[in-house]
């Protein structure tokens, strides 16, 4: 599918769903432009050429965003997870714009509030996922904003001890049916994605495979430099995301390969950043059930 989308710089593919039911696979696609009969006839191609023993659907959707409910999103997510930080609170203090191409979305906050709030998982995570909904670059840009009575960092803190010990916050997730698939065996109970934190040890979560993508990398060699390939995608636990990456062996190669959009696995791994991005680098996959 890569092959063929490079071509298209406009559509990227949102989700592939397989229907085990209708035995029905459906590719939906995300676009700028208008689609282009060309496409389609090059998309029924390849549908041929690779998919040819499935029943086929497609289908097409330009995002539309719209900026007052996109700031109402952003809202309830701030307030919903950082609520005892955030007092006072206005619609206002959230500003969205469009300017050479991408979202500049405005939040004024106190300092270390925006500080704290931009290094959780939880924030990356929805801004990531934004991008991939939408098809658009959103860059946030955080504008100190005196306090006003609201909380702070040392608040929350005393807010966890002081009223969530009778409710014990859950780090954990609940899956049963694992079944072992690829890489490093998983024994231990996977955490929500929010709890991700940079670690040289590695972290078990899991959710459901989304915008699943190969790509290649150049690796030198002896004689020169060999084409690699690795895959991109994003896991979800119905409440946060992870960008994840899994660098395939020769035994590993062909069992990722027959993965696809949808798929709900357990992955173990390390969290990690690079170049001001965070990724989770996938060792090991189990199926499981969430």
């Amino acid at each position: 599918m890569d092959e063929l989308l490079q071509w298209y710089a406009g559509i990227r593919l949102k989700a592939a769903e397989y229907d085990e039911r209708k035995d029905n696979l459906t590719l939906k696609f995300i676009h700028q432009e208008e689609v282009s009969d060309e496409f389609k006839q090059d998309l029924e191609k390849w549908i041929e050429a690779n998919l040819g023993d499935y029943r086929v659907a497609s289908e097409f959707d330009k995002p539309y965003i719209d900026e007052d409910m996109l700031g109402l999103k952003i809202k309830n997510l701030l307030v919903g997870n950082w609520g005892v930080l955030l007092v006072g609170l206005l619609d206002e203090d959230i500003v969205i714009s469009y300017e050479g191409g991408e979202y500049k979305i405005d939040l004024h906050l106190p300092q270390d509030v925006g500080e704290y709030i931009r290094q959780t998982t939880i924030f990356r995570g929805f801004i990531d996922g934004l991008a991939q909904d939408y098809f658009a670059e959103f860059l946030v840009n955080w504008v100190d904003k005196p306090s006003e009575g609201g909380g702070s960092i040392e608040e929350l803190e005393k807010y966890m001890a002081d009223f969530v010990p009778q409710q014990r916050v859950n780090k954990t997730m609940h899956i049963r049916g694992l079944e072992y698939y690829l890489g490093r065996p998983i024994k231990e109970r996977p955490i929500r994605i929010e709890f991700l934190r940079i670690s040289p040890h590695e972290q078990v979560i899991a959710g459901k495979i989304m915008f699943l993508a190969q790509k290649t990398f150049k690796k030198k060699t002896d004689d020169g430099e060999e084409e690699k390939p690795y895959w991109t995608f994003v896991l979800d636990d119905g409440k946060s995301r992870a960008q994840c990456v899994f660098f395939p062996n020769q035994k590993s190669k062909p069992l990722f390969e027959k993965l696809v959009d949808g798929t709900v696995i357990a992955a173990i791994g390390n969290f990690s950043e690079r170049n001001g991005r965070t990724s989770f680098r996938v060792s090991g996959i189990s199926f499981c059930e969430l």
